[in-house]
């Protein structure tokens, strides 16, 4: 099992899109995939289910109650409308876990062991700020993958999230920087081109990949959450879907994995799409 933290401390970059896009992405190619939003905004929540049928919250895996144990990953696992696809939902109770000791900065990682068996990927959608949940995240995470829009503030934001990835790596030192992928581009600006040419020198200085895949700005991506749906299934031929699917397949094959395991595309959105 491989989970990856998708990660940026700042706001509307695209991550809770890029969480819900490539997780439904690797459930199409046949992977067991697990979701958890770790944000109590529940944005990526909304993108799959009603929030208001919403019953249960990762806060009630990871905030330990007095005289009573956590609840098990596994007991609060959800289906979605897509094959394979997983997830364990938010409520604003979450935003209590920041007021938990230090210590429970390792609640997630454990919990995760309860379910090693049963998905070859998790996907954690992190909430935008730094705090005890995004460090509970990146603990718990094999892989950081950050989204990153081409515009100034976005500079300066990844020079800080790899500082706070460093000092999360001391302890748990089998975290690795998966690579910074734009998203939000829009190839009419200049701002977009340049700001672009300059995330890749950042990373480039430090030494982390940068995917060639770049995800185009694309108002149907706000629209399909709208309709909690992801992109794949409010609008499969959107340039978004497009861009997803290649960064997934990009993602693959950077960890040596291969999309063997997948019907055809068209088929499993098919029968994901159910009604």
């Amino acid at each position: 099992m491989k989970i990856i933290a998708i990660a940026n401390q700042k706001g509307g970059v695209g991550k809770t899109a890029t969480s819900a896009s490539l997780a439904t992405e690797l459930a199409i190619n046949g992977y067991r995939t697990l979701l958890i939003d770790a944000d109590p905004q529940s944005n990526l929540t909304g993108t799959f289910l009603n929030i208001e049928n919403v019953t249960t919250s990762l806060a009630e895996i990871i905030i330990t109650e007095p005289k009573s144990k956590p609840a098990k990953l596994r007991d609060k696992a959800l289906t979605t409308e897509i094959d394979n696809l997983d997830i364990i939902p938010s409520t604003i109770s979450l935003a209590k876990f920041d007021r938990e000791p230090s210590e429970s900065m390792a609640n997630l990682a454990d919990a995760l062991q309860d379910v090693r068996e049963d998905y070859d990927f998790v996907i954690i959608d992190t909430p935008p700020h730094f705090g005890l949940l995004l460090s509970a995240s990146l603990m718990a995470a094999d892989y950081v993958l950050i989204p990153v829009m081409p515009a100034p503030y976005s500079l300066q934001g990844l020079e800080d999230l790899l500082e706070v990835i460093e000092k999360i790596k001391k302890y748990q030192r089998n975290l690795k920087v998966l690579g910074a992928v734009c998203t939000r581009f829009d190839k009419r600006t200049r701002i977009s081109k340049t700001s672009l040419a300059e995330l890749q020198e950042i990373s480039n200085a430090a030494g982390i990949n940068f995917f060639e895949t770049i995800i185009h700005d694309d108002t149907k991506l706000e629209a399909s959450s709208g309709e909690h749906k992801p992109i794949q299934l409010h609008d499969p031929g959107a340039r978004s879907a497009e861009d997803y699917a290649n960064l997934a397949q990009e993602i693959l094959t950077k960890l040596e994995m291969t999309a063997s395991l997948a019907q055809t595309r068209d088929l499993k959105l098919v029968s994901g799409n159910k009604q």
